[in-house]
């Protein structure tokens, strides 16, 4: 090679200083925000590339090898970038530190998104390098970072690691202002926040999380002002304030931290600022509010207890206690209401069903309204009503105090199922009947119940003092869907014998036309199923001669109708009308058979000549069996006159 071609190739060489030369004053104008036009910004990507893509000959022979530019050079791009970013933030610094508080993030404002503008600029320029020489540095697990990392890393390094402390001190100190009640700049809350997350850049040997810086640098220390401001709060409001004013200024307290969280906070913050102030305004203070709530149960302060109840429920196991009181104190008001009428309700189902419905219907108010209607205190009002309505005054005076209250229910709803019920509308019956279903709820001895009302349900039935069958249907249909099908099986069955016996009626008299037969009374009779209603047999005595004939025209007329069933009259269980017909005025008097046979025999036996005639309805219980199963029956005599004369 001839020394002018050498001389010529020198000249081609690319000078690797006056490139990183030309290159350091167009990233000084990239950092200082000056324009860049478009032709300066693709000069300054071509010198990139020229430098990573160079094999520069004027290099020292021992310096030369087989590898490639980008390989060669790359490092001492990336060294030279990391010193120029290096001296501008710390000139940054120097600037800072001549400001304080509000000012000092100001210009941290400024500066940061001025910076990561600039960063982001100078990231696309180095793309080349990014791509070839870093990747393929990373690959080999070293510790280096894209370029927008690297320049997060150096404000890192660099710039907070003279102000940091400041920084963080300023942004707290104007979160405090704003819990005072001073509005505040949230923009710089919210990019201090920001810029210590992005701060959570880490290498591959490092890997941390990238909310560590944040979590460290200004989480950590927010908590610990928070919970220093709130204690002293706290402390100075509740010695100033009623314990109610309290509540509803600490239920604001929280909403209001919840609200900062999220306008300038990461999310994650959220829970652990929230259990700081949680602690504070709560639970240090959780007895004072256990006896405030005891006064407001004490006072009915629905709204007071309201409130109370809101800022409890958000600890985590201050509810308890809080529905033991409310347990303990609907046991007593239900004890003692009972007690205060304990000489009436003992004897009037009416006045012992209502004392319980009316503690019952109060506090469920409470649960509702003031409580939520929270499982806590649900299941608080479900133990203390079992309880008072199981064990009182009331079932302590009586010789069965397992019994005495299913007793007393079930002759309510007697009661309210006649026809002498005072409650005449259907909707209102519905309406007090679903209430005794709550009360029903409680009982412990429900069988008791079900033995007291089969009993009073079988006489409505056979004596027909119902006051409508929509509504024995209807309680029935609610103990069923309370206590299931089995538990009201036996009832079902007596509503329907009594449903089977008007069929069975018709076609007895269909019967006496067509064989042309007429009784001398009017007879109806009742078949009640056998082991469905609790009736016994009761020893039997001789009948009028003209009811007995009514008797054995029946019986004929069953026997065909179901062949191999046995009647069994239940005389006892049976009704009669009498009316009179010997005196200036008719007289009707309701009879049992035995007062019916027992007014014959007087006729009978009478020293004077007179005509008595006797009008009779009569109601009798018959009771059939068929191999092992036994069918019950009832009958009724409507409407029979007979004349008896005596001499």
């Amino acid at each position: 090679m001839s020394f002018l071609q050498h001389q010529m190739r020198l000249a081609n060489c690319l000078s690797i200083e006056r490139t990183w030369d030309t290159l350091r004053d167009g990233l000084t104008d990239i950092y200082e925000t000056i324009p860049l036009p478009r032709d300066r910004y693709m000069q300054l990507y071509n010198l990139v590339y020229q430098y990573c893509t160079s094999n520069n000959l004027s290099l020292p022979v021992h310096s030369r090898s087989y590898l490639t530019g980008c390989e060669r050079f790359g490092e001492r791009l990336y060294k030279n970038l990391q010193d120029f970013l290096c001296t501008h933030l710390r000139n940054l610094a120097a600037e800072g530190l001549e400001n304080r508080d509000e000012l000092l993030l100001m210009f941290y404002q400024s500066s940061w998104n001025n910076f990561i503008f600039s960063s982001v600029v100078t990231h696309h320029i180095f793309l080349y390098m990014n791509r070839h020489w870093i990747r393929r540095v990373l690959e080999d697990n070293n510790d280096v970072f894209e370029v927008y990392s690297l320049a997060m890393v150096m404000w890192r390094e660099t710039l907070l690691a003279e102000l940091e402390s400041r920084v963080t001190e300023a942004v707290i100190r104007l979160i405090t202002k704003e819990r005072d009640g001073e509005p505040i700049n949230t923009l710089l809350v919210t990019c201090i926040k920001q810029s210590y997350i992005d701060m959570g850049v880490s290498s591959q040997r490092q890997k941390r999380s990238i909310l560590d810086y944040y979590k460290r640098h200004l989480e950590s220390e927010l908590l610990c002002v928070t919970r220093n401001y709130y204690t002293v709060k706290s402390s100075e409001f509740l010695r100033e304030n009623s314990v109610a004013s309290y509540v509803n200024k600490a239920l604001i307290q929280l909403s209001d931290e919840k609200g900062r969280v999220e306008r300038y906070l990461h999310q994650t913050s959220m829970e652990p600022v929230i259990r700081v102030v949680k602690d504070v305004l709560i639970v240090q203070y959780l007895p004072t509010l256990y006896e405030e709530f005891q006064v407001y149960l004490n006072t009915d302060q629905e709204q007071n207890m309201a409130a109370l109840f809101q800022l409890v429920e958000k600890t985590e196991n201050g509810l308890e206690r809080l529905q033991e009181i409310f347990e303990k104190h609907v046991l007593k008001t239900g004890l003692d209401s009972i007690e205060a009428c304990a000489d009436a309700a003992s004897t009037e189902s009416g006045v012992y069903v209502t004392a319980l419905l009316r503690v019952y219907k109060k506090y469920k108010q409470f649960v509702l309204l003031s409580f939520s209607n929270h499982p806590f205190f649900v299941g608080a009002l479900d133990r203390a009503c079992q309880k008072f309505i199981n064990r009182n005054a009331v079932t302590d005076a009586s010789s069965n105090q397992t019994s005495k209250s299913a007793e007393l229910i079930a002759r309510y709803c007697d009661f309210l199922l006649k026809k002498s019920s005072k409650v005449s509308e259907e909707a209102e019956l519905e309406d007090i009947l679903a209430d005794i279903m709550i009360v029903f709820q409680y009982l412990e001895s429900k069988d008791v119940f079900q033995k007291f009302y089969s009993s009073m349900l079988a006489k409505r039935l056979v004596e027909h003092l119902s006051m409508s069958e929509d509504a024995e249907a209807s309680m029935i249909s609610k103990l069923k869907a309370a206590c299931g099908a089995l538990y009201t099986s036996k009832l079902q069955k007596m509503f329907q014998d009594m449903a089977v016996n008007n069929d069975l009626n018709i076609r007895f008299t269909t019967h006496l036309k067509d064989s042309s037969t007429s009784l001398d009374v009017d007879f109806h009779v009742d078949v009640l199923t056998h082991g469905s209603w609790p009736f016994q047999q009761m020893p039997l005595f001789a009948l009028p001669g003209d009811v007995e004939s009514c008797i054995e025209r029946f019986k004929l007329f069953y026997s065909v109708l179901h062949s191999g069933r046995k009647l069994i009259w239940l005389y006892h269980k049976s009704r009669a009308e009498i009316v009179t017909t010997c005196f200036k005025r008719r007289y009707t008097m309701s009879s049992s058979m035995y007062q019916v046979c027992w007014s014959v025999c007087v006729c009978v036996c009478a020293e004077h000549s007179v005509c008595a005639f006797f009008c009779l309805s009569v109601c009798l219980s018959v009771c059939l069996s068929h191999g092992r199963d036994n069918v019950t029956f009832s009958h009724r005599l409507s409407r029979a006159q007979l004349c008896y004369s005596a001499t």
